[in-house]
Protein backbone atom coordinates (compact mmCIF):
# COMPACT_ATOMS: atom_id res chain seq x y z
CA UNK A 1 0.00 0.00 0.00
CA UNK A 2 1.66 3.52 -0.81
CA UNK A 3 1.76 6.09 2.23
CA UNK A 4 -0.70 7.25 4.08
CA UNK A 5 -1.08 10.58 5.78
CA UNK A 6 -1.75 11.19 9.30
CA UNK A 7 -3.30 14.56 10.80
CA UNK A 8 -4.17 15.89 14.06
CA UNK A 9 -6.69 18.17 14.36
CA UNK A 10 -8.20 19.85 17.18
CA UNK A 11 -10.78 23.01 16.29
CA UNK A 12 -9.58 23.19 12.98
CA UNK A 13 -12.75 23.63 10.92
CA UNK A 14 -11.73 26.61 8.69
CA UNK A 15 -7.59 25.30 7.77
CA UNK A 16 -7.97 21.50 7.59
CA UNK A 17 -9.82 22.13 4.38
CA UNK A 18 -7.23 23.60 2.89
CA UNK A 19 -4.49 21.50 4.23
CA UNK A 20 -6.49 18.38 2.73
CA UNK A 21 -6.52 19.88 -0.44
CA UNK A 22 -2.96 20.11 -0.76
CA UNK A 23 -2.41 16.36 0.60
CA UNK A 24 -5.63 15.13 -2.00
CA UNK A 25 -2.33 16.11 -4.78
CA UNK A 26 -0.11 13.71 -3.61
CA UNK A 27 0.43 10.06 -4.26
CA UNK A 28 -1.73 8.88 -0.86
CA UNK A 29 -3.64 5.90 -0.35
CA UNK A 30 -5.27 7.34 2.63
CA UNK A 31 -5.72 10.52 4.13
CA UNK A 32 -6.32 9.72 8.38
CA UNK A 33 -7.31 12.86 10.15
CA UNK A 34 -7.43 12.02 13.96
CA UNK A 35 -9.98 14.47 15.33
CA UNK A 36 -9.65 15.00 18.94
CA UNK A 37 -11.08 17.17 21.78
CA UNK A 38 -12.96 19.63 19.24
CA UNK A 39 -15.76 22.00 19.96
CA UNK A 40 -16.01 22.64 16.49
CA UNK A 41 -17.18 21.25 12.79
CA UNK A 42 -13.75 19.76 12.59
CA UNK A 43 -14.87 16.43 11.98
CA UNK A 44 -17.53 17.57 9.54
CA UNK A 45 -14.89 19.15 7.68
CA UNK A 46 -12.77 16.59 7.30
CA UNK A 47 -15.76 14.18 5.68
CA UNK A 48 -16.55 16.57 3.25
CA UNK A 49 -13.41 15.81 1.57
CA UNK A 50 -14.48 12.62 1.08
CA UNK A 51 -12.02 9.71 -0.04
CA UNK A 52 -9.53 9.16 0.21
CA UNK A 53 -10.11 11.01 3.82
CA UNK A 54 -10.39 8.79 6.97
CA UNK A 55 -11.29 9.83 10.59
CA UNK A 56 -10.27 8.08 13.61
CA UNK A 57 -12.51 10.31 15.67
CA UNK A 58 -12.09 10.83 20.12
CA UNK A 59 -14.25 12.91 22.19
CA UNK A 60 -11.48 14.02 24.41
CA UNK A 61 -8.03 15.81 23.48
CA UNK A 62 -5.39 13.19 23.25
CA UNK A 63 -2.76 16.24 23.92
CA UNK A 64 0.44 17.49 21.32
CA UNK A 65 1.51 14.20 19.25
CA UNK A 66 -0.54 11.32 20.36
CA UNK A 67 -2.52 11.66 17.98
CA UNK A 68 0.56 10.40 15.52
CA UNK A 69 1.34 7.41 17.38
CA UNK A 70 -2.01 6.17 17.22
CA UNK A 71 -2.72 7.19 13.54
CA UNK A 72 0.66 5.36 12.36
CA UNK A 73 -0.52 2.31 14.84
CA UNK A 74 -3.06 2.58 12.24
CA UNK A 75 -1.20 2.80 9.11
CA UNK A 76 1.12 0.38 9.99
CA UNK A 77 -1.95 -2.46 10.14
CA UNK A 78 -2.74 -0.79 7.33
CA UNK A 79 0.25 -2.38 5.40
CA UNK A 80 1.27 1.23 4.24
CA UNK A 81 4.58 1.95 2.98
CA UNK A 82 5.12 4.71 5.45
CA UNK A 83 3.40 7.34 7.14
CA UNK A 84 3.34 11.57 6.41
CA UNK A 85 3.20 13.52 9.18
CA UNK A 86 2.13 17.57 8.57
CA UNK A 87 -0.37 19.24 11.22
CA UNK A 88 -3.98 20.54 10.31
CA UNK A 89 -2.68 24.26 10.40
CA UNK A 90 -0.02 24.00 7.97
CA UNK A 91 -1.67 25.50 5.11
CA UNK A 92 1.53 27.00 3.39
CA UNK A 93 2.49 26.29 -0.17
CA UNK A 94 3.85 22.64 0.68
CA UNK A 95 3.03 20.63 -2.04
CA UNK A 96 6.81 19.94 -3.69
CA UNK A 97 7.99 20.02 0.26
CA UNK A 98 5.63 17.12 0.81
CA UNK A 99 6.53 15.24 -2.33
CA UNK A 100 10.44 15.27 -1.93
CA UNK A 101 9.98 14.12 2.01
CA UNK A 102 7.34 11.46 0.43
CA UNK A 103 10.12 10.22 -2.20
CA UNK A 104 12.30 10.23 1.08
CA UNK A 105 11.02 7.55 2.09
CA UNK A 106 10.89 5.43 -1.02
CA UNK A 107 14.42 6.01 -1.49
CA UNK A 108 15.86 4.26 1.65
CA UNK A 109 15.22 7.22 4.00
CA UNK A 110 13.50 5.76 6.95
CA UNK A 111 12.66 9.30 8.95
CA UNK A 112 12.51 12.21 6.02
CA UNK A 113 12.87 15.89 8.04
CA UNK A 114 12.00 19.07 6.74
CA UNK A 115 14.33 21.91 8.13
CA UNK A 116 12.61 24.78 8.83
CA UNK A 117 15.59 26.23 10.11
CA UNK A 118 17.82 26.38 6.49
CA UNK A 119 19.52 29.61 6.90
CA UNK A 120 21.06 32.31 9.85
CA UNK A 121 18.65 34.87 10.31
CA UNK A 122 17.97 36.64 13.40
CA UNK A 123 16.39 34.78 16.19
CA UNK A 124 15.27 35.94 19.23
CA UNK A 125 16.55 34.37 22.48
CA UNK A 126 12.97 32.30 23.35
CA UNK A 127 13.76 30.20 20.17
CA UNK A 128 17.78 30.35 20.49
CA UNK A 129 17.09 28.30 23.95
CA UNK A 130 14.81 25.69 22.28
CA UNK A 131 17.51 25.58 19.47
CA UNK A 132 20.30 25.33 21.44
CA UNK A 133 18.39 21.82 22.73
CA UNK A 134 17.29 20.71 19.42
CA UNK A 135 21.38 21.19 18.26
CA UNK A 136 22.57 19.55 21.84
CA UNK A 137 20.45 16.08 20.51
CA UNK A 138 21.62 16.35 16.73
CA UNK A 139 25.12 16.61 18.06
CA UNK A 140 24.90 13.61 20.21
CA UNK A 141 22.88 11.28 17.78
CA UNK A 142 25.98 12.25 15.18
CA UNK A 143 23.59 13.86 12.94
CA UNK A 144 23.84 17.56 13.43
CA UNK A 145 26.43 17.48 10.23
CA UNK A 146 23.68 16.15 8.36
CA UNK A 147 20.31 17.26 9.67
CA UNK A 148 21.41 20.47 11.41
CA UNK A 149 18.36 22.00 13.77
CA UNK A 150 15.45 19.48 11.95
CA UNK A 151 13.53 17.66 14.19
CA UNK A 152 10.38 15.49 13.87
CA UNK A 153 9.00 18.01 16.74
CA UNK A 154 9.31 21.10 13.84
CA UNK A 155 7.10 20.55 10.17
CA UNK A 156 6.07 17.77 8.43
CA UNK A 157 8.38 14.87 8.39
CA UNK A 158 8.03 11.05 7.07
CA UNK A 159 8.67 7.88 8.40
CA UNK A 160 9.17 4.48 6.29
CA UNK A 161 7.64 1.37 6.95
CA UNK A 162 10.77 -0.20 8.38
CA UNK A 163 10.17 2.51 10.83
CA UNK A 164 6.97 1.62 11.76
CA UNK A 165 8.62 -1.92 12.55
CA UNK A 166 11.12 -0.94 14.25
CA UNK A 167 10.62 1.20 16.49
CA UNK A 168 8.02 1.77 19.43
CA UNK A 169 5.52 3.34 17.97
CA UNK A 170 4.48 4.84 21.68
CA UNK A 171 7.68 6.91 21.10
CA UNK A 172 5.99 8.79 18.42
CA UNK A 173 3.99 10.86 21.10
CA UNK A 174 7.24 12.26 21.77
CA UNK A 175 9.14 12.82 18.53
CA UNK A 176 13.05 13.69 19.64
CA UNK A 177 12.82 10.26 21.35
CA UNK A 178 11.46 8.15 18.56
CA UNK A 179 14.07 9.58 16.29
CA UNK A 180 16.86 9.17 19.43
CA UNK A 181 15.72 5.31 19.19
CA UNK A 182 15.94 5.09 15.15
CA UNK A 183 19.62 6.80 15.29
CA UNK A 184 20.03 4.36 17.64
CA UNK A 185 19.07 1.47 15.28
CA UNK A 186 21.00 2.34 12.63
CA UNK A 187 17.85 4.06 10.98
CA UNK A 188 18.49 6.14 7.95
CA UNK A 189 17.71 9.82 8.96
CA UNK A 190 17.63 12.42 6.56
CA UNK A 191 16.87 16.29 5.61
CA UNK A 192 14.84 15.76 2.43
CA UNK A 193 13.36 19.48 2.25
CA UNK A 194 14.04 23.03 3.35
CA UNK A 195 11.46 25.03 4.02
CA UNK A 196 11.46 28.27 6.71
CA UNK A 197 9.39 27.95 9.39
CA UNK A 198 7.23 31.45 8.67
CA UNK A 199 6.20 29.73 5.58
CA UNK A 200 4.61 26.65 7.00
CA UNK A 201 1.78 28.49 7.52
CA UNK A 202 0.73 27.38 10.98
CA UNK A 203 -1.52 29.54 13.06
CA UNK A 204 0.30 32.20 15.24
CA UNK A 205 -1.00 31.86 18.44
CA UNK A 206 -0.15 34.01 21.99
CA UNK A 207 3.31 33.57 23.44
CA UNK A 208 2.26 31.34 26.35
CA UNK A 209 1.33 28.82 24.22
CA UNK A 210 4.55 29.50 22.57
CA UNK A 211 6.37 29.02 25.88
CA UNK A 212 4.65 25.91 26.70
CA UNK A 213 5.40 24.48 22.81
CA UNK A 214 8.81 25.33 23.67
CA UNK A 215 9.03 24.01 27.01
CA UNK A 216 7.00 20.41 25.86
CA UNK A 217 10.27 20.25 22.86
CA UNK A 218 12.60 20.55 25.61
CA UNK A 219 11.57 18.19 27.57
CA UNK A 220 11.47 15.68 25.08
CA UNK A 221 15.08 16.62 23.39
CA UNK A 222 16.11 15.96 27.24
CA UNK A 223 14.52 12.75 27.34
CA UNK A 224 16.16 11.71 24.31
CA UNK A 225 19.35 12.84 25.26
CA UNK A 226 19.17 10.84 28.73
CA UNK A 227 17.99 7.83 26.34
CA UNK A 228 21.26 7.93 23.76
CA UNK A 229 23.41 8.65 27.58
CA UNK A 230 21.61 5.57 29.02
CA UNK A 231 20.73 8.04 32.47
CA UNK A 232 17.56 7.96 34.51
CA UNK A 233 14.79 9.67 31.99
CA UNK A 234 14.43 13.28 32.96
CA UNK A 235 12.83 16.53 31.99
CA UNK A 236 15.04 18.84 34.25
CA UNK A 237 17.81 21.02 33.08
CA UNK A 238 19.88 23.51 35.45
CA UNK A 239 16.82 22.63 38.43
CA UNK A 240 13.98 23.70 35.43
CA UNK A 241 11.77 21.31 34.34
CA UNK A 242 10.05 21.38 31.36
CA UNK A 243 7.15 20.22 31.23
CA UNK A 244 5.21 22.43 28.49
CA UNK A 245 2.49 20.05 27.73
CA UNK A 246 3.60 16.66 28.03
CA UNK A 247 1.40 16.16 31.33
CA UNK A 248 -1.63 16.90 29.17
CA UNK A 249 -0.42 13.89 26.69
CA UNK A 250 -2.96 10.94 27.58
CA UNK A 251 -0.66 8.22 27.51
CA UNK A 252 -3.80 6.29 29.00
CA UNK A 253 -5.21 6.31 25.69
CA UNK A 254 -3.04 5.63 23.94
CA UNK A 255 -2.12 2.36 26.03
CA UNK A 256 -5.76 1.80 25.90
CA UNK A 257 -5.53 1.37 22.07
CA UNK A 258 -2.47 -0.09 21.47
CA UNK A 259 -4.06 -3.10 23.81
CA UNK A 260 -6.91 -3.56 22.10
CA UNK A 261 -9.21 -2.41 25.26
CA UNK A 262 -10.52 0.96 23.40
CA UNK A 263 -11.87 0.43 19.82
CA UNK A 264 -11.18 2.94 17.02
CA UNK A 265 -14.27 4.99 15.82
CA UNK A 266 -13.35 5.42 12.11
CA UNK A 267 -15.78 7.81 9.85
CA UNK A 268 -15.19 7.16 6.27
CA UNK A 269 -15.38 10.23 4.24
Amino acid sequence: MRPVAVIPAKNEEKKLPYTLTTLKKLNLSKIIVIVNGCNDRTLEAALAQGPPVEVIYFPEALGYDVPRAIGAAYALDLGALGVLFIDADMTGPLEGILEDILQGITENTDMALVNCYPHITFRDSFVSFTLFFRELLNRKLGLFHKIGLASPSHGPHAISNNFLKNIPLAALAKPPVSMALASLQNLIIKVHAAFPHISLGSTIRNFDHAEKISHTIIGDCLEALNIVKGTKISRSYLNMTYDGYDSLRRFDILDDVFKRKRELVIFRG
